[in-house]
């Protein structure tokens, strides 16, 4: 039994290919990670999607980057 991650990210950042291929690890681990793009629908509303993939994991998994630290 894995844990549950949420991942975040920042999305226009270069190293999404990265994040991915850390999630797929973390899959193939038997971790059970939380994503946005996977999880949320073009319908839903994403600030209560978030809130509850954020109160539903175990951990979250964060990649800070230029953009996400930006003012």
């Amino acid at each position: 039994m894995g844990l549950k991650l949420f991942i975040s990210y920042a999305h226009d950042d270069p190293n999404v290919p990265l994040v991915h291929r850390i999630k797929a690890d973390l899959e193939a681990a038997g971790h059970h990670p939380w994503i946005d793009t996977a999880e949320i629908r073009f319908t839903d509303d994403w600030r209560r999607e978030i809130l509850a993939g954020i109160t539903a994991s175990d951990a979250v998994l964060a990649f800070l980057s230029k953009r996400s630290t930006r003012d």
